[in-house]
């Protein structure tokens, strides 16, 4: 009897790890984003009105079953008009900082995803979006080690934005930021 009920016990457990490890995210996700703020949402449903390259960027990302670089997500994206602007040159892409002065370039071919995407929804007024992160994955790390690309879903248009070292906690992986635009999110590891 204590053999069955230790047997019943084993089967019980393997299934409980099975099925834990089925519905842990891959590597492709990493570790998920804590957020303090109104807004801020895990992407688990893509909406219908969503451009088709941002559909296909988030869910191929965010599956279990593709890697997307980031020099694949930026490919794509560049590739709709509402991106013709942006200098995109050898994998390299330089654009205006959209909270100062001066350009952010980011190495395309250097840059890995840190985070999956999550969504930020829009302010009443439709324009830049105030809020609070953490990432566990800037713990003990340098913001300048990271940015925030941030693509509208409707259009596509994207935009990286620099991790503000002022008021970045390395403690935690808290940070204040203003994004340009509601949308969804990733975190680059540069």
């Amino acid at each position: 009897m204590k053999k069955l009920v230790a047997l019943v016990c084993a089967v019980i457990m393997l299934c409980t790890l099975t099925a834990s490890a089925l519905a842990n995210p891959s590597i492709n996700t990493l570790t998920p984003v804590e957020v303090n703020g109104d807004g801020f949402e895990a992407i688990s449903i893509i909406k219908e009105d969503w451009d088709e390259t941002v559909k296909g960027v988030v869910g191929d990302v965010n599956s279990s079953d593709k890697a997307l670089t980031l020099k694949d997500i930026i490919d794509a994206l560049m590739k709709l008009e509402i991106n013709a602007d942006k200098d995109y040159k050898a994998a390299v892409l330089t654009m205006q900082n959209p909270n100062g002065e001066g350009t952010i370039s980011v190495d395309c071919n250097a840059g890995d995803l840190a985070s999956p995407f999550s969504t930020v929804a829009p302010d009443a007024d439709g324009g830049p979006v105030d809020i609070d992160l953490v990432y566990q994955q800037m713990k003990d790390r340098n913001a300048n080690e990271f940015v925030l690309l941030v693509i509208d879903p409707l259009t596509g248009n994207f935009a990286f934005v620099e991790i503000p070292a002022e008021g970045f906690n390395a403690e935690t992986g808290a940070f204040h930021v203003t994004l340009p635009f509601a949308g969804v999110i990733v975190l680059v590891e540069r």
